[in-house]
């Protein structure tokens, strides 16, 4: 968290803008949006720690918001923004 902002924000890249892409991942978006490998989406997908959706036998589109939040709350500060 930044010092003096009361809320903790997390940066998307502008490209995955909700106007751009929509509410949903294909695994390539997820692994640039991320910067994880298929094998690491995979294993947030079998843990259920990210939601997903099966749109097909092998196709599997990750849930932009819930990668976001993800994300956010593994979040770590630099030791000068500690309160």
């Amino acid at each position: 968290m930044i010092p003096g902002n009361d809320t903790a924000t997390l940066a998307v890249p502008t490209k995955f803008a909700r106007n751009e892409y929509g509410p949903r991942l294909n695994e390539s978006q997820a692994r640039a949006f991320t910067g994880m490998t298929p094998q690491q989406l995979k294993s947030l997908r079998r843990s259920r720690a990210v939601r997903f959706y099966r749109v097909g036998h092998r196709t599997v589109v990750y849930d932009r918001d819930s990668l976001a939040a993800w994300l956010a709350v593994r979040v770590v500060e630099p030791l000068g923004f500690r309160n």
